[in-house]
């Protein structure tokens, strides 16, 4: 939102107050792409590491606030494609 905004002449004004407040800079856009994919597989091997424990939670065996956090959070991110499930037969 804020970098959409901060790429029109003039910048849009509401993106010119709130761009300082969250420490916008056009370096950081771009490379936030990049660190939400690394955020991902961070949860993703963290989730690998738990199921391989038996466990179905970010953190392990029961349900955390992270795990509430990331149900909600998991709802801004667009679909990721996924590999094909193979099946068991």
């Amino acid at each position: 939102m804020i970098h959409g905004g901060m790429q029109s002449s003039p910048p849009n004004p509401l993106s010119a107050y709130l761009a300082p407040k969250y420490g916008y800079s056009p370096e950081a856009a771009e490379a936030a792409p990049a660190r939400a994919a690394a955020i991902l597989r961070a949860l993703s091997a963290q989730l690998a590491r738990e199921r391989a424990r038996g466990n179905a939670y970010l953190m392990g065996a029961s349900l955390t606030a992270l795990d509430l956090y990331w149900a909600a959070f998991s709802t801004l991110t667009p679909p990721v494609a996924m590999a094909p499930i193979a099946s068991s037969s």
